[in-house]
């Protein structure tokens, strides 16, 4: 509900993201303490297929409040990677002493950030596979050697 009072519309997609994760964290800075016995809780092994659907249905709500319509493997990979990135976020909150919770806001730009450069890793990745060659034009190159 406090995501949809919000005008987002002309903002880039990781401002969507980080004011979306901002919110959530802010509706339970005055829940600090049941927030860390909950985490506390949910992190015992047998609590785990819980934790992972706590996780992903606020995941999910925040790529959707972001505008996300994806439902090809994109919608999977942006999602564990915004749960990465949310759970980080979380813990560092947690211990965070700063006025008015500076420092947790500049963790989360900085994840954000990181998350960001996965495209150009990736984009990286594939030109220098494109220009290896072929199983079979190695095995050419190896019988041609011998």
């Amino acid at each position: 509900a406090a995501l949809a009072e919000l005008n987002i519309d002309d903002l880039p997609v990781r401002e969507r993201i980080g004011t979306a994760v901002r919110v959530r964290l802010q509706q339970n800075a005055a829940h600090k303490e049941a927030v860390r016995k909950m985490l506390s809780y949910l992190a015992l092994p047998r609590q785990a297929p819980l934790m992972a659907k706590c996780t992903y249905e606020t995941v999910d709500i925040i790529w959707r409040f972001a505008g996300d319509t994806s439902t090809d493997f994109n919608f999977y990979t942006k999602r564990g990677l915004l749960a990465g990135v949310y759970v980080s976020t979380v813990l560092y909150w947690l211990s965070d002493v700063s006025e008015d919770q500076k420092d947790t806001w500049d963790f989360l730009e900085r994840r954000i950030e990181y998350v960001m450069t996965i495209p150009k890793i990736q984009s990286a990745i594939k030109k220098g596979v494109s220009r290896m060659p072929s199983p079979g034009r190695l095995l050419k190159l190896k019988r041609l050697k011998s």
